[in-house]
């Protein structure tokens, strides 16, 4: 089920605005302090991190990077507050991370666009207020022709169903954009669409292993308590040294990848390279 009780004690603490600029009532925070928050989210409860992610993630920064300033006013602070929920829209049945050879097209009609196509195994399709459409744009081929255009929830022929049932409790959902007519500046990329799409995307790659990250620490910690409580033979199991030696490898693997990823997350900030760039330029000088 949607978390809806944790999700609105997120917003009130302020996490679901972490990726929203402060100007529009968010903190806009770095990817670094969004994949700790996610990590200790993600060790205690998965669907939470899962849920907390579309709201911390990719959609929400295409918003606030490139979505006209009417539409990020309008948006991005019921976002922060945890009112408005975002779905992005990017696998389709015969494409995946295939992105060059989608089939969902937004025809430019003067100043307005109409979306066709059919997107699938898409997250919370059923609540969102907004999906974030990865689309061709004019019928252009390849990775020329991508697109992103905003799409509002209820809009008329856009229909969503929950097909798919996770083992994670998600209900993910088809979702058919039959003819949509929409106003020419909810096409929020155009040009270089596929290297804007890679670029948002650096970010969520690090995002998603931060949750994996959390579960695995929660796992382990949870190891370690059952070893404890356990007793075998008038001793706790984790008296036993071949039970030692596995979470010793647990936990080896897991500090190995808290390394990478918080690497990974500071070279991702997009103000990392300006800063890096400034201060090696100063130290030649």
């Amino acid at each position: 089920a949607w978390p809806a009780e944790n999700m609105r004690r997120l917003a009130e603490i302020g996490v679901l605005g972490m990726a929203v600029p402060q100007e529009y009532g968010g903190s806009g925070l770095s990817i670094l302090d969004t994949v700790l928050v996610l990590e200790e989210i993600g060790k205690v409860c998965y669907v939470t991190a899962m849920a907390a992610l579309g709201e911390l993630g990719v959609q929400t920064r295409i918003i606030a990077t490139y979505a006209p300033e009417s539409i990020k006013q309008r948006i991005l602070p019921r976002v922060a507050a945890g009112e408005a929920i975002l779905a992005i829209c990017m696998t389709e049945p015969d494409a995946g991370t295939d992105v060059p050879n989608y089939r969902t097209n937004c025809e430019v009609k003067s100043d307005r666009v109409v979306l066709k196509g059919v997107k699938t195994l898409i997250s919370r399709a059923d609540i969102a207020e907004m999906f974030v459409v990865f689309t061709r744009v004019n019928a252009v081929a390849g990775a020329a022709g991508i697109g992103c255009v905003l799409v509002p929830g209820g809009a008329q022929g856009l229909t969503a169903k929950a097909s798919f049932h996770t083992m994670g409790g998600e209900y993910l959902s088809e979702v058919v954009f039959d003819d949509i007519d929409l106003p020419l500046e909810n096409l929020v990329i155009r040009d270089d669409g596929m290297k804007r799409l890679l670029s948002a995307f650096n970010t969520q790659r690090c995002l998603n292993p931060a949750i994996c990250l959390g579960l695995a620490e929660g796992a382990l910690e949870e190891a370690v308590r059952y070893m404890r409580d356990r007793w075998a033979f008038g001793h706790p199991i984790g008296d036993f040294q071949g039970l030692r030696w596995k979470v010793a490898d647990m936990y080896i693997q897991i500090e190995a990848a808290r390394g990478l990823l918080y690497r990974a997350a500071v070279s991702g900030d997009r103000f990392f390279f300006f800063n890096v760039s400034c201060t090696s330029l100063a130290r030649k000088l």
